[in-house]
């Protein structure tokens, strides 16, 4: 009997171990296709952000006032399977299949979608105008510190609408910055009085942390164009970025307008 129990326990040790064996033997090959499965995965992410960068679109954001000085223009896209090179300057032969243009539009070859409009502001913080007064008009910002955003305006003379012709009057900068955002924290700051284009400050006006002056002296309204180029048929991508971005600009830039 203990002979039989001894080859009984034998047997059994036999079968586990191979059992055991059988075990590991799958789990490594489990580990093997696991890893197989990352790899072509990653080859395959590789070959789609190739293709991805191969077909890329170029998009251009310029903003143009009446004299080709630059001011800011910004476009969010939310295309899934577009990516955006956003360009500085615009030449026929990058290839731009779009553009962001604000101000009047020179004449050319290309075809301009007009979503909007948007106003050049004067504004600073209520503690500022608290603090200092509102000017009442372009000539009272001689007494004023103000801050420039000098791609809409020079840092010592600044422009307004005089009936239908233009007055020009100097004033104080006491900063001068290159970004519209820089322009409008330093206003919310209290630095002094900002010049800058209405969707810019419009946050700002929504949540009262800005406020507007010589708004009787504003200039007219700059258009907003969408431009791509007119020749051959429109690429389906193109059409498709189009049709999401052209009513969201629209109903966006004329939410801004309306509240302020």
């Amino acid at each position: 009997m203990g002979i039989i129990r001894d080859m009984q326990r034998a047997h059994a040790t036999q079968v586990a171990d191979g059992q055991r064996a059988n075990t590991a033997a799958a789990q490594q090959r489990d580990l093997i296709r696991r890893n197989a499965d990352l790899a072509i995965a990653a080859a395959q992410q590789a070959a789609s952000d190739a293709e991805r960068q191969r077909e890329r679109h170029r998009l251009y954001a310029e903003a143009r006032t009446a004299d080709a000085a630059a001011a800011d223009a910004e476009v969010r896209a939310r295309l899934s399977d577009l990516d955006a090179l956003l360009l500085s300057t615009l030449d026929v032969d990058d290839h731009i299949d779009l553009a962001v243009r604000v101000g009047p539009l020179p004449d050319s070859n290309f075809v301009a979608s007009r979503v909007g409009d948007v106003r050049r502001v004067v504004c600073a913080s209520p503690g500022y105008f608290a603090a200092r007064g509102i000017p009442q008009k372009p000539s009272d910002l001689a007494a004023h510190d103000c801050v420039t955003f000098d791609l809409l305006a020079p840092a010592n003379i600044w422009s307004f609408a005089k009936g239908k012709s233009e007055e020009s009057v100097r004033v104080h900068s006491r900063l001068t910055v290159n970004t519209a955002e820089a322009a409008v924290d330093a206003a919310i700051a209290g630095t002094g009085i900002a010049c800058v284009l209405s969707y810019q400050a419009a946050e700002g006006l929504r949540r009262r942390a800005l406020a507007l002056a010589l708004e009787s002296f504003e200039p007219e309204p700059w258009p907003v164009n969408l431009v791509h180029a007119g020749q051959g048929p429109l690429p389906l991508k193109l059409r498709a970025f189009l049709d999401f971005a052209v009513p969201r600009l629209k109903t966006k830039l004329k939410e801004n307008l309306r509240s302020m």
